[in-house]
């Protein structure tokens, strides 16, 4: 993103130094497709043994990042500082 400029801020401090540009464009969602077997997104993630994770380990780990991910773009495009989908 761009520096701010005072002409096109839509948030200043105190000083009025701009703290948010422009909108910036739509970043695409991250979409993982699974073609059986897809684990439930959660908030949390167990591996057993870090340095030999299993496959469905490392599936769940995917499935919660893709709806972490999902969830943040959503709130920044909600707050106005992507387009909208």
């Amino acid at each position: 993103m761009a520096n701010p400029t005072k002409q096109n801020s839509q948030l200043s401090d105190a000083s009025g130094d701009p703290m948010i540009g422009e909108v910036q464009t739509l970043v695409a969602d991250y979409v993982v497709t699974w073609s059986s077997n897809p684990p439930t997104p959660s908030s949390t993630q167990t591996i057993a043994n870090g340095t030999v994770p299993t496959v469905a380990e490392l599936g769940q780990a995917v499935a919660n990042i893709e709806a972490k991910l999902a969830s943040i773009l959503d709130v920044i495009e909600a707050h106005g500082l992507m387009k909208d989908a």
